[in-house]
């Protein structure tokens, strides 16, 4: 006998966009009508490769959402909120978004003189629902992605070429200079992250490579952080455009 458990989600929901959070933090799925934003549904097993790290220079890494992280997860009306503490640095990340597919992590850190950079992971789908979940891997094959460099780093453009449309996605960093990036989840997790459940590339310094295979996933590398007891503020947004048949 097989037994259904529906599983207690939390949805942010803005027009035609969704933003939908498993109970720990991970999440689940963005989508905007019927297009998935993301490429792989967060699970409550496994959680979501979509996360924030927290990496200092001396090598240690710690996610900041979900259920391998240390955070305490919750919502409100209009707003999803992470907080917690490790190795002695206080942080906060808040999830908001507006109108016009435009989403925003802040990540509010306080420490003692500790130097640290924030890494920033989503996985990218931009696919009608049912062809991103029946073909992860092959719908990675028709998005395209452009590395545009300005004084603040890099914002990463992506845009899915195979569909009637041509839905977009924009990434990036706010208060902070972004320093390293990848685009591809076989560069930033890696093999052994099966092992470790912590992305390879969060060893050594930040890679700035655009790969393109078959597991579209952006990744940002903030720069070094110096944290004192006043807070230090950053930054990362996405924005979504159901169809940018220019870019």
């Amino acid at each position: 006998m097989i037994i259904g458990q529906k599983i207690p989600l939390h949805t942010l929901a803005e027009g035609n966009s969704r933003y939908v959070f498993l109970p720990s933090g991970d999440v689940r799925e963005f989508s905007c009508g019927h297009v998935m934003i993301n490429q792989f549904m967060g699970e409550p097993l496994d959680g979501s490769i979509n996360n924030i790290y927290l990496t200092f220079c001396d090598g240690a890494s710690y996610p900041l959402l979900g259920r391998r992280s240390e955070s305490v997860f919750f919502m409100s009306e209009n707003k999803a909120v992470y907080r917690g503490n490790v190795n002695h640095v206080a942080y906060e990340v808040i999830f908001t978004y507006t109108e016009g597919g435009l989403w925003f992590w802040r990540v509010t850190l306080r420490g003692s003189g500790e130097a640290v950079r924030l890494v920033y992971g989503q996985d990218v789908g931009l696919g009608d629902r049912g062809g991103v979940r029946t073909n992860e891997l092959y719908i990675s094959q028709y998005v395209d992605h452009f590395v545009h460099e300005t004084e603040d780093g890099f914002h990463i453009c992506s845009r899915q070429n195979m569909n009637a449309g041509f839905p977009y996605l924009q990434q990036g960093c706010l208060d902070a200079r972004t320093v390293g990036y990848c685009t591809d989840g076989m560069q930033f997790f890696g093999k052994e992250c099966r092992l470790t459940q912590m992305p390879a590339a969060l060893k050594g310094a930040p890679l700035k490579e655009k790969y393109q295979f078959e597991a579209a996933c952006i990744a940002l590398w903030t720069q070094e952080l110096k944290l004192t007891e006043e807070p230090t503020a950053v930054t990362f947004y996405g924005m979504f455009k159901s169809n940018m048949p220019a870019a």
